[in-house]
C-alpha cells in the first residue's frame, strides 16, 4: 500500500509540469495567431490612409 501511494504521489509532479508546459505553449501559439492577424488589419488599415491621403 505504501508503495502504491509513493509512485502516485512521485508522478503528479512530473504530470503537472508537462501539462503546465503545454498550456503556456498553446497560450504562446494563440496569441501570436492573433498578434499577427492584428498586424495584417493595422497594415490594411495603413495602406488605406496612405491611399486617402495621396
Amino acid at each position: 500500500m505504501n508503495n502504491l501511494v509513493k509512485v502516485s504521489s512521485g508522478s503528479f509532479l512530473p504530470a503537472l509540469i508537462g501539462l503546465s508546459v503545454t498550456w503556456l505553449g498553446f497560450k504562446l501559439i494563440n496569441s501570436e495567431k492573433s498578434l499577427e492577424t492584428r498586424k495584417v488589419e493595422l497594415e490594411i488599415q495603413l495602406s488605406t490612409k496612405n491611399i486617402n491621403v495621396v
